[in-house]
């Protein structure tokens, strides 16, 4: 009787790591689907492993990057030297079986696992120690495991290893990273400002300048050295790059749209110029204004960026208008859902995400024009998924005769800080959003 091998695929291994080692988009999927333990070959394990490696630092993945670093641990000739890593990358050249080679990949490594837990099964009924429903129960749990619905990553914590486990907490949360606004009274209602792995919301209606606050928070962070990327699925480049060089220049933004049509030689130019050679040296900024993103393409882009910089914030602006965030059918199940994912994402790139989002029509029906948290849409899973909600309410939006010129920030959810309003002075021509250093209402 033949021996029966594992299921496994040595061209399908050998091709989806050497094309990853030359293509950024399959690098990132190759270290979001699959996992050391999906490779057969032991060999195809290490080389998975130096990839990992690498990507999750940062550093630049290649075939020279991922030669060095297994020479640094003393690996490079148990998998054939530098000679074998350009051999992965010869043959692989299409990003479409790239995809079809994952696919399979992954495919083999849940056989083997299926096997394997039919296998522990067996052996304890010939063992014949345990009662036929124990070792049935267990059979089930085998197979559970083996299967991809099974998640590992839920997490037990029983008696014994609670106080230990609370301890590392307490040490994280003390050494977290806090993400400051630069705006003192706002940081000081924040207390830890935007948190490291953790959800904000920043919501209005239209024209209550949700993109405009957005614009001056990312200015003063990058100021403070921080690593900001900008998904904007409702903005182009143009616009919001517009935006920015409004804040870096104080020309109007209206003035700034029209640029195109500015004379030679007008000063204007040679101060966008300056503002724009800023924010290329100076500063840690990344946009991306594709109109047809999803959330899954989010964790991509940001693998991408990682390896040449930790991020510190992720905004999108507007979330509810990712293609697969505003969908019909199922609305409410689909934003919960998506909710989650960006939990995921703030929590696997130690960062913070920032959500902005539409309130509901049903503002303007009311005499009250100021926000709820009940306006937003969904806003269950909102409450739910974010630590913070910031409201935005512009009282000459509504009233153009009025001459209070603010923006009132509405604290609706702050874990763990005080719920309150704040004022801050806004210039509209130059988007310019300045402290007011007056707190409205009371402390809740």
């Amino acid at each position: 009787m033949a021996v029966r091998q594992f299921p496994h695929s040595p061209e399908a291994e050998k091709y989806v790591l050497g094309y990853a080692l030359k293509d950024q988009e399959a690098l990132s999927k190759l270290v979001t689907d699959l996992q050391k333990e999906d490779f057969y070959s032991d060999i195809h394990q290490t080389v998975f492993s130096a990839i990992y490696s690498l990507f999750r630092k940062g550093k630049l993945v290649s075939v020279i990057s991922v030669s060095d670093y297994l020479n640094s641990i003393k690996s490079l000739e148990n998998i054939g030297g530098l000679a074998y890593l350009y051999e992965l990358t010869e043959n692989a050249k299409s990003r479409i079986e790239f995809f079809s080679y994952v696919e399979i990949v992954s495919d083999k490594a849940i056989k083997r696992k299926l096997i394997k837990g039919a296998k522990a099964t067996m052996d304890l009924a010939y063992e014949d120690a345990q009662e036929s429903g124990d070792i049935i129960q267990k059979g089930f749990e085998n197979l559970w495991h083996s299967s991809p619905l099974s998640y590992s990553g839920i997490e037990i914590i029983s008696s014994g290893s609670i106080y230990r486990k609370r301890a590392k907490g307490l040490k994280d949360r003390k050494d977290a990273r806090s993400i400051f606004s630069g705006y003192p009274s706002l940081d000081k209602i924040l207390v830890r400002g935007f948190q490291t792995k953790e959800l904000s919301v920043l919501a209005g209606r239209p024209g209550q300048g949700k993109s405009s606050v957005k614009t001056n928070l990312i200015k003063k962070q990058l100021e403070q050295g921080l690593c900001v990327v900008s998904f904007t699925p409702e903005q182009t480049f143009e616009v919001e790059q517009a935006r920015i060089e409004t804040l870096l220049t104080d020309i109007p933004l209206g003035e700034i749209l029209t640029a195109h049509k500015w004379k030679k030689g007008d000063y204007r130019i040679k101060e966008l110029k300056r503002a724009n050679k800023i924010i290329d040296e100076q500063y840690k900024y990344h946009i991306v204004p594709s109109r047809r993103i999803e959330t899954t393409d989010i964790r991509t882009v940001l693998y991408q960026i990682a390896q040449k910089q930790p991020i510190d914030i992720i905004y999108i602006d507007l979330f509810d208008r990712l293609s697969d965030v505003a969908v019909v059918n199922q609305k409410a199940q689909t934003v919960a859902s998506k909710l989650n994912v960006m939990n995921q994402i703030a929590e696997e790139f130690d960062c913070h995400v920032c959500l902005l989002v539409q309130a509901s029509r049903e503002v303007e029906k009311r005499s009250e024009k100021k926000p709820k948290i009940s306006d937003l849409k969904d806003a269950g899973a909102y409450e739910e998924a974010a630590r913070l909600i910031l409201l935005l309410y512009r009282e000459r939006y509504y009233n153009p005769d009025s001459l209070n010129n603010c923006i009132e920030i509405i604290v609706g959810k702050n874990s763990n800080g005080p719920v309150t309003t704040l004022e801050m002075d806004f210039d509209l021509e130059r988007l310019r959003l300045e402290e007011k250093g007056q707190s409205l209402g009371k402390l809740i």
